[in-house]
């Protein structure tokens, strides 16, 4: 809780400290040895005090303040005592427009300035020794630590009517390193907190409620993809206690990003207007959080996981059937099997009769739900103060692969391939001009590196030989003929490859859709299967004999029609419970 008196006196301790020819560290260290965040109520840095924004000219702020969801609310910029302050001021501006912080300082130790976004003027200017309690009232209200109470239907009032989303283009790195950091692996943070909300709940339900649909997710996993790392990530250390814990973190980790990563893609097409011109245009996440403006009572946070699961059942009927279907990444799902099974005319109804709703969730206890709800509410929220408007192509891509740590990607088996090397081996093999009729395979794509160079590659062929493309036609061909395709054993690699694939194609698909609004791609040509798999020894299945020719992808799509490829998966059923068929 804020703390006048302690402010008052961290002012008057600062400015008789402050001493001739000391440097920005020097002033910086004054103000967090003694008392000034404390007396304004934040906990500390690395927690809501932050100092690790570096933008590439190497200027950076120097501390920024959050509120309870990851929301700046100041910045502060120190300089050297004696320093003139006014000179610095388009400085601060700069930062407090890239990351839509609402309050600035300005400060060398002897004086202090505070402003407002959108204000040229200070608000105050004081001396640190003599500070009047009238300016030290409006500076502790301008600077104090902000609660957010995600069920409080007053603060999400104020969330929206404040709402000024931060932009994510290539003009604003500020606001895509604090994009980073808000969903970096980090105890407390949005992301950190939907890992640990998942881990309690598969316990729970695996263990406690043994539902069948997570068990048998999780042993599949287990089975088929778990592979431990010879060295565990220092990121991963307090989350983990054991083996068993290891491997459930790691499930949890997977599943944490399958959801974050198409909140994240769901959200880009809407910022990206691409649904315009369809009865999808007024929907969309957004749509949710604005029906809670006005809200009369406590808000009920089972609604947010019944809220992610709609947008994702959404985005499998709008943007593209198969890389939102349910997989072993949705098991979560069945903890609400209840809230998601009631009928509503949309979605977003549906969304606020239980956010009204005083009933909770049965299946699964009132710890585990209020922490997993509080989550996905907050991932929610988190996700609704970025704006991906003006982020397209490589750039986009990019932010999905940063999003993982190098750490992260190693230990789940992704290894990062340097973008001079992919170029080297694709000019290599002559993917270059005219690929837009070749076709390229990529029998081991991980989380789908190659294949965006080669889907751009593509796109850049169409466009330069057409002034004015069918994008309909060409996506049809490069998703279903197919031009590009990947192949990879592991689903997680797939799922990011896919998002990657379609992160791509985003601009020409949302040209296409703007033709074509009924249009929606259905499958997307990354599929999850074992290349080094021997169909002919391991299924005994009739092939061919050795060295006879087998159909090509070509003869079997020349009709457009789908191509089944058969996937085997290893299925855990109760014998009792199956009849036998016919082969056995």
């Amino acid at each position: 809780m804020p703390d006048r008196p302690s402010l008052a006196d961290a002012f008057q301790t600062i400015g008789s400290l402050a001493a001739d020819d000391m440097s920005e560290r020097d002033v910086e260290n004054l103000f967090l040895e003694n008392g000034f965040y404390d007396a304004l109520g934040y906990d500390g840095t690395g927690v809501d005090i932050r100092s690790e924004f570096t933008l590439p000219d190497a200027r950076r702020p120097d501390y920024i303040t959050l509120d309870t969801n990851e929301a700046v609310t100041a910045v502060y910029e120190f300089k050297t005592t004696g320093r003139t302050l006014p000179a610095h001021e388009d400085q601060l501006f700069h930062y407090l427009d890239n990351l839509r912080a609402e309050y600035g300082v300005l400060t060398n130790g002897e004086s202090f300035r505070l402003y407002r976004r959108g204000r040229e003027s200070p608000l105050a200017v004081v001396s640190m020794e003599s500070v009047s309690d009238s300016d030290l009232r409006d500076i502790e209200s301008a600077l104090q630590k902000r609660d957010f109470e995600l069920t409080d239907p007053d603060d999400v009032s104020q969330f929206l009517a404040d709402r000024d989303p931060i932009p994510l283009d290539e003009q604003a790195e500020l606001g895509q390193e604090h994009f980073f950091d808000t969903f970096r692996l980090e105890a407390g943070s949005p992301f950190a907190n939907l890992v640990t909300g998942l881990m309690d709940l598969l316990a729970e339900l695996r263990d406690e409620r043994e539902a069948t649909f997570v068990k048998g997710a999780y042993d599949f996993w287990e089975a088929t993809y778990a592979s431990e790392p010879e060295e565990v990530p220092a990121s991963w250390e307090p989350f983990i206690d054991g083996d068993q814990s290891l491997r459930d973190f790691m499930f949890c980790l997977e599943s944490g990003h399958a959801l974050m990563a198409r909140l994240l893609l769901a959200r880009a097409t809407e910022d990206h207007d691409f649904f315009a011109g369809t009865p999808y245009e007024d929907q969309g996440m957004a749509s949710y959080v604005s029906g809670l403006e006005g809200f009369g009572q406590t808000i009920n946070l089972d609604a947010f996981p019944v809220a992610a699961n709609n947008v994702i059942n959404d985005m499998q009927d709008q943007l593209v059937e198969g890389l939102f279907q349910d997989d072993i990444f949705v098991w979560w799902t069945d903890g609400y099997a209840e809230q998601l099974t009631t009928q509503h005319d949309t979605s977003v109804s549906q969304f606020t009769s239980i956010a009204e709703s005083t009933d909770s969730v049965e299946r699964i206890s009132e710890a585990t739900r209020n922490r997993f709800s509080r989550a996905v509410a907050e991932v929610f929220f988190n996700v609704l103060r970025f704006d991906f408007g003006d982020v397209e192509g490589d750039l986009l891509g990019d932010l999905y692969q940063r999003y993982f740590d190098p750490e992260t990607r190693k230990a789940l088996g992704e290894f990062y391939t340097p973008q001079p090397v992919i170029d080297y081996i694709m000019d290599g093999v002559g993917y270059d001009r005219g690929v837009s009729g070749e076709r390229l395979i990529d029998p081991a794509c991980g989380s789908g590196t190659f294949l965006v160079e080669a889907v751009e590659r593509y796109l850049a062929d169409v466009r330069r030989y057409e002034d004015d493309p069918d994008w309909k036609e060409h996506l049809q061909d490069l998703c279903t003929r197919p031009r590009v395709v990947g192949l990879d054993i592991h689903p997680f690699a797939v799922l990011m490859a896919q998002i990657r694939f379609v992160v791509a194609i985003l601009p020409a698909y949302r040209e296409a859709k703007r033709a074509n609004p009924a249009y929606t791609i259905r499958r997307l040509p990354i599929y999850r299967t074992d290349t080094l798999r021997n169909e002919r020894e391991l299924t005994g299945a009739d092939i061919g004999d050795d060295g006879s020719r087998q159909l090509t992808f070509d003869a079997m799509t020349e009709d457009e029609q789908d191509v089944r490829i058969p996937v085997p998966l290893p299925v855990e059923v109760d014998e009792s419970e199956v009849d036998e068929t016919e082969d056995g």
